[in-house]
């Protein structure tokens, strides 16, 4: 039944002109996302948006975190999953990926190098199993979580001077070798 529902309340909004949504996207939705971890457990921050931004490795906010390969990784918000796979060659690549899109269709946060493939999309609640972390498309298990924010018809960086919280937590605490936990406990 509650997929319905979510599935009822995606095609709702897909139908909305964009023109008739209130203006722009609600920053507030990053800081209620929820770490994509169990309860209690947390991972160093290996790698800052910066680092990605110098190397060509992402276009929106994104972070690794040193999650050991066979981690489970919840959604961190409640949307639409969609299960896909970059198979770019000769570079490190998302491997078998999730991007999740809120239910108003402005907020996307992708899981990259996730262990097991999956295809298609399927509505997801904040809290459900998506996959376990890994090493696809990359040299060693890792999990490259990216938010980006929809402007128009395409996916962009959000505005950081905008971006005061993320998954909980101030946006300052997401430093190189900062020490992420999950406090706020995703409903499992």
């Amino acid at each position: 039944m509650r997929r319905w529902l979510v599935c009822l309340l995606w095609v709702a909004v897909l139908l909305v002109p964009r023109s008739a949504r209130a203006e722009g996207p609600d920053y507030r939705l990053p800081g209620r996302m929820k770490l994509p971890c169990s309860c209690g457990e947390g991972y160093y921050i290996t790698w800052d948006p910066e680092g990605h931004w110098a190397e060509g490795k992402a276009s929106g906010i994104a972070f690794d975190f040193s999650t050991p390969e066979g981690t489970p990784l919840y959604a961190p918000l409640t949307g639409v999953a969609h299960f896909l796979e970059d198979t770019r060659p000769f570079e490190t690549n998302l491997g078998h990926y999730v991007e999740i899109v809120d239910l108003k269709g402005d907020w996307l946060l992708r899981l990259a190098h996730l262990r097991d493939p999956q295809s298609g999309r399927r509505p997801v609640r904040e809290g459900d199993l998506i996959g376990y972390s890994g090493a696809s498309g990359a040299y060693a298990a890792h999990l490259h979580l990216e938010l980006l924010v929809r402007e128009g018809e395409r996916w962009i960086a959000p505005d950081l001077a905008q971006l005061t919280r993320f998954l909980g937590l101030e946006i300052t605490s997401f430093v190189r070798g900062a020490l992420i936990t999950n406090d706020g406990c995703a409903p499992v």
